[in-house]
């Protein structure tokens, strides 16, 4: 308890696996906004198993999420594969990829929302990117080549710049 009888939440503290189990799945139900309120409050406090389970789960994991929540989720896992594991991170990437490499038909216009929610989409497929040069996945190299063929600046610059900490080792 700090001077004002408040929990002093700059400590560490355990969270049991029932609450966290709570947690993530109000993270799971949740809307956008919601989300990232959960993660920025209590994100790295929840344990790695619970969030292992969430994220590697397929039906309400790490892509049920909305982009922008996805680029958080990320940036909270990045130096945690016990969280977020390398062959998920990988998959993640390699999907994307894939996705732009041969995008879905669309009609002419998208709306401001479809705009946004791209825009968002590429930021967490950057950030995802990035993360792999910093775990210093060795297996993404053949990944990050393709991807500095990318019609995306963006992502050209995350996998370059993933390559290079891969080489630094």
């Amino acid at each position: 308890y700090g001077s004002s009888g408040l929990v002093d939440f700059e400590g560490t503290i355990e969270i049991d696996p029932v609450m966290a189990a709570m947690v993530l799945e109000k993270l799971q139900s949740a809307p956008p906004q919601v989300q990232l309120y959960i993660l920025r409050g209590m994100g790295e406090r929840l344990p790695d198993a619970a969030w292992r389970t969430f994220l590697e789960s397929p039906l309400t994991g790490f892509e049920s999420l909305a982009p922008e929540v996805q680029v958080e989720v990320i940036r909270l896992c990045e130096k945690a594969p016990a969280r977020f594991s390398h062959r998920r991170l990988l998959d993640f990437v390699r999907h994307r990829l894939d996705y732009e490499e041969s995008p879905p038909a669309r009609g002419a216009g998208l709306t401001r929302a479809e705009v946004a929610d791209k825009y968002q989409t590429e930021r967490a497929t950057a950030y995802a990117i990035l993360a792999t040069g910093t775990r210093r996945l060795m297996d993404a190299k053949p990944l990050l080549a393709r991807l500095l063929e990318s019609r995306k600046a963006s992502l050209r610059g995350a996998a370059a710049a993933a390559l290079l900490r891969l080489r630094r080792g």
